[in-house]
């Protein structure tokens, strides 16, 4: 499954996220996004907006099309 998938509230664990863009994955690995990272989506932007997630006690914003590509698993 992937990140987009997930429901709001719900923990999971990343399993890859190497079919994001270059630059976009360099700048999550500096934030501290692994594989094996866990994440809980915080919440849904509306329309198309982006997904807040939480990682190691930080907010991230990460656009819907970047969502689509981060692979997870359920926790």
């Amino acid at each position: 499954m992937v990140l987009s998938e997930l429901r709001p509230g719900e923990k999971a664990r990343i399993v890859d996220f190497s079919r994001v863009h270059e630059v976009v994955q360099h700048r999550l690995m500096y934030l501290g996004m692994k594989d094996h990272s866990e994440i809980w989506l915080r919440r849904k932007l509306p329309f198309g907006g982006p997904y807040m997630v939480m990682m190691d006690g930080q907010g991230i914003g990460i656009r819907a099309r970047e969502a689509q590509r981060i692979r997870v698993e359920r926790r």
